[in-house]
């Protein structure tokens, strides 16, 4: 894939500008970049095988969503992902182990035959239990939870037109969006996401009533608050019940997040803080030519497990006290690996309402550089992952696009929930998926083409 010297000069821009900040090693970023635009020829010779630092990729098997999460094979991504390689209280916003993967065959393209939204304070329907996943040293008894993989076998899923392109700005300085996050809280959607422009990468802001309104939205780029511009990619928001605040996670080169008692006020978000004061240790030893990217939090009875990937097959957990989050995050441990030369990034992990059972939702890549998500389960956020069987997630074998499909990837997003707590819950069944894909259409050139949709279920063990 040949680099034009307009994106030449936005990579290098960025790489300038956060140079300092991040002691980036130019040399080794160049290299880096170098080898993500040749990597689908080398993987195609091999066995198997953007948010660049951050959710998604394409054809440059590594990189960015915010940098953060266009890790989906984007300049985007790459950049970001050289950057990041070395680089809820009262008020109207208050609600009240390794596995071992096998190599991914290429996607087969076939046609598939072709829920209410949450609202109120907290945002829970009558219909939903939110009570707390129980510790993983917890003992179940009782009548035998349904079976998450029954829930999940089968899965299919029918997706329509995009409901965001490019978001506006004054200065049509947007090229893409992508790695979003929803939460639906006081009768409306709250989508978080991040924004390419033509030199760097940001958080931007959406919300409405209805997923018919999305695309007209208006956008907030949270630059303007106090999280500030440069490197910020890869979101993901939740509220933390135990201390009434919304937070928001994301990349910065580290693992990052603000807090906002009211998530209607954009303007309210905190300064940057980080769970750790550096790249951890056993991160910065596994890296190779990876990145730091992806951060999810998510939280049982009494731990608070953080998620992150490494863009070289690797995923990693920390946990803290529930009391103690966000701090006291412990150092991290490899919680999934792929095989050698198979991307994997981008985990997110949910809680599977009324099954005992937690669901780990990756993006990889097929030999032709296509997106797919792939799932897992565990018993408990610190227990062995184990794939499910009969299909993907989410990918091009499983997903009916309708008359025409308008991408032939399924990049990283996140589950529709009831609920927004920190605790991630998600049904089994009627599920919603809010995804980051590419139109081919749109050309070679990234962040250019990237948009957001949504994954409606068609059924599965339900």
């Amino acid at each position: 894939m040949d680099i034009s010297r307009d994106d030449e000069r936005r990579v290098r821009q960025a790489l300038a500008a956060h140079a300092a900040a991040t002691e980036l090693d130019l040399t080794r970023v160049r290299a880096r970049l170098a080898d993500s635009v040749t990597a689908p020829a080398r993987t195609a010779s091999r066995t198997a095988g953007d948010r660049a630092p951050h959710r998604a990729r394409t054809p440059l098997a590594g990189a960015a969503r915010h940098p953060r999460r266009f890790a989906v094979v984007t300049l985007a991504g790459a950049v970001a992902a050289a950057v990041a390689a070395v680089a809820f209280a009262g008020g109207p916003g208050r609600p009240d182990g390794v596995v071992t993967i096998s190599p991914l065959p290429p996607a087969q393209s076939t046609t598939p035959s072709p829920v209410p939204s949450p609202s109120g304070p907290p945002s829970v329907p009558a219909t939903v239990t939110s009570a707390p996943a129980p510790s993983p040293s917890a003992t179940r008894t009782g009548t035998p939870a349904p079976r998450a993989t029954d829930l999940l076998a089968g899965l299919r899923w029918s997706a329509g037109e995009p409901v965001t392109a490019r978001v506006p700005d004054a200065g049509g300085r947007v090229r893409g969006i992508k790695d979003p996050t929803a939460v639906f809280h006081d009768g409306r959607w709250h989508v978080f996401a991040t924004a390419a422009t033509q030199d760097s990468f940001e958080l931007v802001y959406l919300s409405f009533t209805d997923w018919s309104q999305a695309a007209s939205a208006k956008p907030y780029y949270l630059g303007r608050s106090a999280i500030g511009s440069g490197y910020r990619a890869a979101p993901q928001v939740f509220w933390f019940a135990p201390q009434k605040l919304w937070y928001l996670v994301y990349q910065t080169g580290n693992a990052s997040y603000s807090t906002n008692p009211d998530i209607t006020d954009p303007a309210g978000w905190s300064a940057p803080r980080t769970f750790y004061p550096s790249v951890p240790s056993t991160i910065s030893r596994n890296l190779g030519d990876g990145f730091w990217v992806d951060m999810w939090v998510i939280c049982d009875a009494s731990t608070c497990s953080l998620f992150s990937s490494d863009n070289n097959g690797r995923v990693y957990r920390s946990q803290t006290p529930i009391g103690r989050f966000p701090g006291g995050m412990s150092e991290p441990v490899v919680a999934l690996r792929s095989a050698p030369g198979q991307f994997l990034d981008a985990a997110n992990v949910y809680r599977l309402d009324g099954t005992g059972t937690y669901l780990l939702v990756a993006q990889q890549f097929d030999t032709a550089g296509r997106s797919r998500l792939t799932s897992w389960t565990a018993t408990s956020l610190a227990g062995t992952w184990r794939p499910v069987a009969g299909g993907p997630f989410a990918g091009a074998s499983n997903v009916a696009f309708g008359s025409s499909p308008w991408t032939d990837s399924i990049g990283q997003g996140d589950v529709l929930r009831r609920d927004p707590d920190q605790t991630l819950t998600v049904a089994g069944c009627g599920l919603r998926y809010l995804y980051a894909a590419k139109d081919p259409a749109a050309g070679r050139a990234e962040p250019d083409g990237w948009r957001l949709a949504l994954l409606t279920q068609d059924r599965g063990g339900c």
